[in-house]
């Protein structure tokens, strides 16, 4: 760790971080909670913008970490459970930019319109969205939403509603 953070700070995050994951990140946060070193590490990792993975979904609580330490992604596969506490307001509050430099989102599990517009509404530049429902789930987007993403996302190149009323 004492070597890691005596890397300067732009060689650790030109050659060092966009290897690692999200995940990857945080268990190297968890790993310094307690070490002397851990606001230098919050400091290197803060105001990076990673590559993310379209493939690979993050729980929808996931964002709020990422926000609070300056974290961006460019690929974000969102994925949003019954229990999930992701609401329009948490992000408002905890962390309302972090979808500035977005260009593919997908958003999985229990979809809500009022968190697919602010995502949609906070991203500048994005240029895929994947919102897919499960087959028969009772989700329906709102004439809205559509309007948002047809107003709003004037550089989009691919949309997929598959499975959406």
């Amino acid at each position: 760790m004492e070597s890691m953070m005596k890397l300067p700070d732009d060689i650790f995050r030109q050659e060092l971080l966009h290897y690692l994951t999200v995940y990857d990140i945080v268990q190297l946060d968890t790993a310094c909670m307690n070490h002397k070193s851990r606001p230098q590490l919050l400091e290197k990792i803060s105001d990076v913008i990673l590559t993310g993975d379209k493939k690979k979904s993050m729980k929808a609580s996931l964002f709020k970490w990422l926000g609070m330490r300056r974290i961006y992604l460019i690929n974000m596969n969102i994925f949003i459970d019954d229990d999930d506490r992701f609401t329009k307001t948490s992000i408002e509050n905890d962390y309302d930019d972090q979808f500035k430099y977005s260009h593919h989102i997908v958003m999985r599990g229990v979809e809500r319109d009022d968190i697919a517009m602010f995502i949609i509404s906070h991203s500048q530049c994005l240029q895929s969205i994947d919102i897919s429902c499960k087959f028969g789930n009772s989700y329906q987007f709102t004439d809205d939403t559509l309007q948002l993403i047809a107003d709003h996302c004037t550089g989009l190149q691919t949309l997929s509603l598959t499975h959406c009323d």
